[in-house]
């Protein structure tokens, strides 16, 4: 599953946009597409808020409030690829920055012909880089396919017959077993509890007493005494 943020206060404008993304992305890729569709800036700080990963961002970016959004969702999204709707009256220097990287842009006045060209070629060049990207964790959710970034994940727990991914605001549910999973990770993943795969990174405090590990976000796993020596080694 790959997910997309589209934003654009022309309600006509984002519809059309939101299809072209659709049709484009059904057209080359077997992934599915999730999208978060924002006419405003309450439903886009809402998207953002609940949302940890966006693959694909589309921001109208026509004036310096919209060059601001754009910078804050790269920094939310580091690795977003990003495509900006800006319009012919701004000066370049405005959106071509460090702070927002733009993957590709889309002038206004829309020509419905090129758009859809930009989006196609915009699509292609993220499956692509997708296709060729090691730094995630591919998975099968009921949702379908997706991936997570490797630097998202805090733990993943084995219960309830299932195994959950924990990221910082999200949960991913799959039918896999600690093991397996534990193959598919870099050496920053260690195992420290028999239903506990922890991200060592992302570990704050570790309280050899009670054999806690304090995590990002206020987060906290059981570290099981057959494993306490990987603590120790931190």
């Amino acid at each position: 599953m790959i997910s997309a943020l589209l934003y654009d206060r022309e309600e006509k404008e984002l519809k059309y946009i939101d299809t072209a993304f659709r049709d484009a992305f059904a057209k080359h890729s077997e992934d599915t597409l999730k999208t978060s569709v924002c006419c405003d800036e309450e439903k886009l700080k809402k998207a953002v808020k609940e949302t940890e990963i966006v693959d694909i961002s589309f921001l109208e970016a026509v004036d310096e409030r919209g060059i601001d959004i754009a910078g804050k969702v790269r920094k939310k999204y580091p690795d977003t690829a990003m495509l900006l709707v800006v319009s012919d009256t701004m000066k370049p220097t405005q959106y071509i920055k460090p702070s927002i990287m733009a993957s590709a842009l889309i002038m206004r006045p829309l020509d419905e012909a090129d758009t859809k060209e930009t989006i196609t070629e915009f699509i292609q060049s993220v499956v692509k880089a997708g296709e060729n990207e090691g730094d995630y964790l591919y998975v099968d959710t009921l949702d379908g396919k997706i991936r997570i970034p490797f630097d998202k994940i805090i733990y993943i727990e084995a219960r309830e017959k299932r195994i959950f991914i924990r990221l910082s605001r999200e949960e991913y549910g799959i039918k896999e077993t600690l093991e397996n999973i534990l193959d598919k990770l870099p050496p920053r993943f260690a195992r420290i509890h028999r239903s506990f795969i922890v991200n060592k990174d992302k570990i704050k405090i570790y309280n050899k007493t009670s054999r806690i590990a304090e995590l990002e976000g206020g987060l906290s796993i059981p570290v099981s005494r057959s494993f306490k020596q990987v603590m120790d080694n931190l």
